[in-house]
Parts: structure tokens; sequence; C-alpha cells
């Protein structure tokens, strides 16, 4: 059928089901609050595997957590769209055709621990527009054009720790955004590191692991200022201005 399952409650957990090769979407979930869609596998949806979806109604604190979803044919792993305080933790997305997880006007947002694997076309982790204070911590990002991707639409002040991103062909991590916290990862192997364009500026950049990349290990382009850069290895390129180095390797 067009979707696996179908949810509209509040506090409906939604948890060990296998859905193969939906039409649509894997699971669908809209509008209720305190969701809980665990420990589920999704096989081949055909656009998104999981969707939690406010854009008729935010939904606050869902949990998204345990899943396997392979190769999600459409466009998105798992998709959360209008939440507040959604936590999407240690689940496990192979071979994304556009984005594995993709995040979109999602506020107090928590990605932690998740794996997403061989993207071909796509990007691992976007937070694509219209996030605030969100956390991006100890997930790993493995093959494709980007690990993690920030938008520049009023996305601004989320904390990145403890990801590793590896073997990306354009970049490791693609900072686009201000007054972020971007500390204690690990980018390797990829085109650039990390790359700070003009619109990132204000942000702490500290105590990351960054080798063996194609270009730079960190690239501030120009416009790209006032940044507190410490303690992380690998080349750096900085255009920017006002920007504080120190202790780098």
């Amino acid at each position: 059928g067009g979707t696996g399952i179908y949810d509209a409650g509040n506090y409906t957990k939604i948890d060990g089901n296998g859905i193969h090769w939906p039409a649509s979407y894997g699971i669908h979930h809209a509008s209720g609050d305190m969701v809980t869609i665990s420990s589920n596998t999704l096989m081949g949806p055909g656009n998104y595997g999981i969707f939690v979806d406010g854009g008729s109604d935010t939904v606050y604190s869902p949990v998204v957590t345990g899943n396997m979803v392979y190769n999600p044919a459409g466009s998105v792993g798992i998709y959360p769209y209008y939440t507040q305080a959604c936590t999407v933790s240690g689940n496990n997305i192979y071979a994304p055709t556009t984005y594995g997880i993709y995040c979109y006007e999602s506020d107090y947002l928590s990605i932690t621990g998740n794996n997403v694997m061989f993207g071909g076309s796509s990007v691992c982790i976007y937070l694509a527009g219209y996030n605030q204070f969100c956390t991006v911590t100890g997930n790993n990002t493995y093959s494709g054009p980007y690990g993690i991707y920030l938008s520049s639409t009023a996305n601004d002040a989320h904390t990145i720790t403890g990801n590793q991103c590896r073997l990306h062909s354009s970049y490791g991590l693609f900072l686009n955004d201000a007054f972020c916290s971007v500390v204690g990862n690990r980018f390797d192997a990829s085109g650039y590191g990390i790359y700070a364009t003009g619109n990132a500026d204000w942000c702490t950049i500290v105590g990351n692991e960054i080798q063996y990349n194609t270009n730079w290990g960190l690239y501030l382009a120009a416009g790209s200022d006032q940044h507190a850069v410490g303690d992380n290895s690998g080349s750096i390129s900085n255009n920017g201005a006002g920007n504080a180095l120190s202790n780098n390797k």
C-alpha cells in the first residue's frame, strides 16, 4: 500500500514492526504529541521512511529511536517536520537516496547516536531551515557528498559534538550558521573536513580531529568571522576577520 503505518494520536507507541516496500511512507505520524516510534525495520520506502509530520499541528516531544531504515528510495530516511523537542536517536539508515535525516522547522531537536551510511548523492544529516538550538551528538556518517549540513535559513545556536564523519566527497561538516559550537568531532578523508561559509559567524570550533582531507581540514571563507578556533588538528585556511586561532596543529 501507500503507507505502512499511519497514526495521528497522542502518546502512541509504534514499536517492533517490519514494513517492506511501501509505495510512499513507511511510518507517517501526523499531529499527535508524545509519540514513540521505536525498533521498527523499514525496507525500501518509496518516499520517507519515518515522517513525523507537524505540518497541520506542531508535534511536541516525539521520540524516534532504534529503527532501521534501508534504502529509502524516495528522499528521506527520517524526517522531523514542524516539531518541538524531538529526539532522533540510535537509528541506522543505510543507502539513503537524498537525505538520511532531514529536519525542518524543528527547534530543540536532539539527533544522537545515529549511523547514516553509504549515501549516494545525499546529505547524511541535514538541518534544512528554521531549526534553532539543536544538538547533533555522537553520530556516525560515512560516504556520500555531505556528512552534516547546516542550512543558512534561520538556523542558529546548534551544538555539534562527538560526531565522526568520514569519506564524504564534498564536506564532512558544511557550516552555514551563526553561534554554533563545534567541539570534539572527527572529520576524516573528505573533500573539506569543515567548511564555514560567510553566513557562519561567532562559532566555537575547538578540539576537533580533522585529518586526511583532500583540500583543507578547516576552511573559513571570506565573511566567516569572529570564531574561536583552538586545539584542532589539520590544515586551516582563514579568510575571515576577527577569528581567534590558538593551539591548532
